[in-house]
């Protein structure tokens, strides 16, 4: 299921490229940028490299050169693309499934730590609810 190791070069508006590696490691991923990259990209290269879906996108912004080891990929993303908010779906094996951004919509307030970057398991999204998983609003019930 896992790529066991993915380079781009991404040609951007100027002559430097950029280098995205994505590998497995004991724990997690190892993941290295070199040069700048945008996030649009970046998010390719994962799901090229680990075979996660990805659903909605961020607004695109550029990543700097970074290395993470044996990192998870909801670590990685938060530390890569940080304040944006997402959730990791995972398969029946346990491994990242889909990744899906959520709009500032349907995130949740800011001030919530659990709004960004956490990990959802299949049982928790049903198919009533789509793919977007309830955030813990009730709903208003008139008399």
């Amino acid at each position: 299921m896992f790529a066991s190791l993915l380079a781009m070069s991404v040609g951007l508006a100027h002559p430097a490229s950029a280098e995205v590696t994505i590998s497995p490691a004991a724990s997690g991923y190892d993941i290295d940028i070199i040069g700048p990259v945008s996030s649009t990209e970046l998010i390719d290269v994962i799901s090229a490299a680990t075979g996660v879906a990805v659903k909605n996108r961020p607004e695109d912004t550029t990543i700097n050169t970074n290395h993470l080891r044996s990192t998870s990929l909801d670590r990685a993303l938060r530390k890569l693309l940080p304040g944006t908010a997402f959730t990791i779906r995972s398969g029946d094996d346990g491994a990242p499934a889909m990744i899906i951004f959520l709009s500032p919509s349907a995130a949740a307030p800011q001030d919530d730590p659990q709004g960004a970057g956490t990990e959802v398991p299949p049982d928790a999204i049903s198919p009533e609810q789509g793919d977007v998983p309830d955030m813990g609003q009730e709903p208003i019930l008139q008399p």
